[in-house]
This record gives C-alpha cells, sequence and structure tokens, in this order.
C-alpha cells in the first residue's frame, strides 16, 4: 500500500547567524548586568535594534510572505543573565514575531519549542520526526538569532552546575506603518466571521 505525507500548517523557525559585533560601552552594558526595561531602547543599543528589526522584516519577506509594506517594531526587549535554574522570561502573547538572540552560552544550552495543542493520547514514536514530535531544541550559539510567532510555546533548558552565565537578549514586536483600517483588512476573520485572528 503506498500513500503520500502532506506538511498542513508547518510552523516557521527563522534562524539567522547575525555577526553583531558589540562595541566597548555595550560589552561594559552586558558585564555589569543591568536589567533596564527595554534596554533596545537605549541609544546605546540603536545598531542592535536595527539589526533585529532588519532580520525581522527579512523574516516576514521570505517566510511569512506578508505585504512587503508592512514594517515590524520591537515593542519591548529584555536582557537576560542566567546562571543557575531558570531563566526569567516574561511572555508576551500581543506580539506578533518574538525573537532570541544569543550573546553567550555553554554547548549545553538548548531553546526548546513545544507543541501547544491539546493531544488526547500521546505515544512514544520509536524514532523522532517533525510529523510525530512534541518538542524541538535547537542549540543555542553566540550569535544565533530565533525568530518565530509569539503564541508558539518555548523555554530554555535548566541549568544547575555551570560557571558562565547564559546571556540572552529576548523581544517581542508588532506591526507598525499602516492605518486601522488597512490594518482590520489583513486579519484574518474567523468562521462565525465575528471576530478576528490577531497573531
Amino acid at each position: 500500500m503506498t500513500g503520500k505525507i502532506i506538511d498542513l500548517f508547518p510552523i516557521p523557525i527563522y534562524q539567522s547567524l547575525t555577526g553583531i559585533k558589540f562595541n566597548r560601552e555595550q560589552l561594559r552594558y552586558v558585564g555589569l548586568k543591568y536589567k533596564d526595561k527595554n534596554p533596545l531602547d537605549l541609544k546605546l543599543f540603536k545598531n542592535l535594534k536595527t539589526s533585529f528589526e532588519n532580520a525581522c522584516k527579512n523574516c516576514l519577506d521570505k517566510t511569512f510572505l506578508i505585504d512587503p509594506m508592512i514594517n515590524i517594531k520591537i515593542t519591548n526587549s529584555k536582557f537576560d543573565y542566567c546562571l543557575n535554574g531558570y531563566n526569567n522570561i516574561e511572555k508576551k502573547y500581543n506580539s506578533y514575531l518574538t525573537g532570541v538572540y544569543c550573546f553567550q552560552s555553554s554547548k549545553k544550552d538548548e531553546i526548546t519549542f513545544e507543541k501547544g495543542l491539546y493531544s488526547q493520547i500521546k505515544i512514544k514514536p520509536t524514532t523522532n520526526t517533525r510529523y510525530n514530535s512534541y518538542s524541538w531544541k535547537f542549540d543555542l550559539r553566540p550569535g544565533d538569532l530565533h525568530l518565530f510567532p509569539s503564541w508558539l510555546d518555548y523555554d530554555f533548558n535548566e541549568r544547575k552546575k555551570q560557571v558562565d552565565d547564559r546571556i540572552l537578549i529576548v523581544f517581542n514586536t508588532y506591526i507598525t506603518n499602516i492605518g486601522d483600517e488597512k490594518f482590520m483588512k489583513l486579519m484574518i476573520s474567523l468562521d462565525d466571521k465575528k471576530e478576528l485572528i490577531i497573531v
């Protein structure tokens, strides 16, 4: 018996090795472990924010294929310093794309994406594939940027014995440069036409 597998609704994870160079002042900021709210809004990190927003725009153009007139902006950001235990990440679900940039990590550091859909019966597969996996793990390597839909569940590995800090920059984005009327036309209506999905 023969058959075929059809990929329905794949979730894109955009990965990029940015090659961003931090200057002396930026490295000093990171070293002092400041915890400013929205550090990417600081003049000190203007170039970093621009690089991330350019990567987001590239992701939209190449992956989601949405209206090329739409721009995206970073609405909130955070430096996350993790020596032991868990990262302290506040997830924003009113965002369009979420980005995770790895500044520093160890060989065992990973980001995990979870399939959020409820499944009543789960049977462990003999071999994991993209069709039967409930989660995917990717190495966190310095210089790597991961962009993904903000509704996708993600987490980082727990660190129990680690000398060096894991330092991440996590940010969320929203759509800008279009008026409310055009924005509403670009949204996807639900079947009952009473609500709008904004992802």
